[in-house]
């Protein structure tokens, strides 16, 4: 299979940050040194492939580059992720021109690839000087196809430009009668480009008439959690797939770390699906907010004027989260001012780091509570809505509703927890409340005789 090819100054913590991203769930292991960055986004193919783009951004280091002539050399490979065997293979060259051009500036490209469904590592080498090769990112595709019944997502691509109506149809960023050019770096200088804009596309978006339309949201959090903008619209479900553009204005942000979720709520079905990726701001005309006084951001949350009685189901909700330390002070609080403010701390402190984390969780929640009650038993409470909570949607599931002489059970894989998992369920009661006999996580329940339970009594 042959893949075919279709670009400032920081502050030091946030040139940390960028080597450091977890980008579309693969970890970035880049070395600034060798002035390259590398992203990819998954689209639909068909049922057994998936198109799979892989956009690069190369930088001069120093004035200079691999040879003498001013170009890099770049490999490009995809292997097997099973036993590291060679499925594709690329090799770029980036010129930056010859001797004496002056001021050099980044170069941007595109490669493009139909792959079969499975998973694999991107793997991106680089020639040294003095012939050698060194690895310069790896990064882990998994290539699911994007089939179902339910609304799927492509990759949330985040761009330094979107320009609609071109006519550039030769350009490697011309995609869907517009240009897309990607930033790989994730990184947007605000002095010389203020906007972010971002690029997806939704699948499997068709829905028998009479259908409540889609809700879409596109959020930007901080650092802390925080939403700094945000953009609320609907879209018809009459078409089978589309895609949304846009953009958002990042002059009045603060140079940072910053994700933004894209998210799609069917309400006809009560499901939600989403995408989010993380970015950089780097913005020398703004202050930090970061010291910003925390009983000004207690007024400006939701939980200021919140009801007691929400206060009290949300942080229950939390619970999986909570120490029993933190369960216990919360008991003791008497009053809904102290409650709202103990609310607001716990997740302060956990969305550190985690811009978002709250919204998430939540989400995660009352996708259980639709999916997994049974018996009376809100979803969340059940065992299969702790695991889903507390380590997100499964990768696989192994269903046996019915099966003659056995318990109905279910196994969920997980392929990057803990290098790979398993949780087994078995519903003994016929209802659908599955319990949670067996897991191969640590810390969880683990029963290596658990096949034992399936024979009905």
């Amino acid at each position: 299979m042959a893949v075919r090819q279709g670009g400032s100054r920081l502050l030091a913590f946030l040139l940390i940050l960028v080597l450091t991203f977890t980008l579309t769930g693969q970890d970035v292991n880049m070395t600034a040194q060798e002035g390259v960055f590398v992203d990819y986004a998954r689209f639909r193919y068909d049922a057994q492939s998936v198109y799979l783009e892989v956009c690069y951004e190369v930088n001069p280091v120093n004035g200079t580059s691999s040879d003498a002539s001013n170009v890099v050399h770049l490999e490009f490979q995809l292997l097997n992720k099973q036993d590291q065997s060679l499925v594709a293979k690329q090799d770029v060259d980036v010129s930056f021109g010859g001797q004496g051009t002056g001021l050099q500036t980044a170069r941007l490209g595109l490669l493009k690839s139909v792959i079969p469904v499975g998973n694999y590592l991107l793997r991106v080498n680089k020639k040294q000087p003095d012939g050698s090769v060194k690895v310069v990112g790896e990064y882990a595709v998994n290539a699911k196809p994007f089939t179902g019944q339910r609304i799927t997502l492509s990759d949330l691509v985040l761009c330094s430009n979107i320009i609609p109506g071109s006519g550039r149809r030769g350009s490697p960023f011309y995609k869907n009668q517009m240009e897309v050019v990607p930033n790989p770096a994730r990184l947007f200088n605000v002095t010389r480009n203020p906007r972010l804009y971002y690029y997806i596309e939704l699948y499997n978006t068709h829905k028998p008439q009479p259908s409540k339309p889609l809700d879409l949201q596109v959020i930007l959090f901080d650092q802390e959690g925080q939403i700094r903008a945000s953009k609320h619209y609907q879209r018809a479900a009459k078409y089978e797939s589309l895609v949304e553009r846009g953009a958002f204005n990042l002059s009045k942000l603060e140079s940072g770390l910053y994700t933004i979720s894209f998210i799609v709520t069917d309400s006809t079905e009560n499901y939600a699906v989403y995408r989010r990726e993380n970015f950089l701001v780097d913005n020398p005309n703004v202050k930090l907010i970061a010291e910003e006084d925390e009983e000004l951001a207690f007024t400006r949350s939701e939980f200021f004027n919140m009801p007691e009685d929400v206060v009290d189901d949300l942080f229950e909700k939390a619970g999986y989260l909570a120490s029993k330390d933190e369960i216990e002070v919360y008991k003791s609080l008497n009053t809904v001012e102290s409650k709202r403010r103990y609310l607001f701390d716990f997740w302060r402190k956990k969305e550190k780091g985690r811009p978002g984390f709250r919204q998430e969780y939540y989400a995660r929640v009352n996708y259980c509570d639709q999916q997994f009650a049974a018996s009376g038993v809100p979803g969340w409470k059940t065992d299969r809505g702790r695991v889903y909570i507390l380590y997100g949607p499964p990768d696989n599931i192994e269903r046996h509703p019915v099966e003659q002489g056995t318990n109905p059970y279910e196994v969920w894989f997980y392929e990057k927890l803990q290098g790979g998992s398993e949780f087994d369920f078995i519903d003994f009661t016929g209802f659908g409340h599955y319990q949670l006999v067996n897991s191969t996580v640590r810390g969880e329940i683990q029963d290596p005789n658990w096949k034992t339970l399936l024979v009905k009594n």
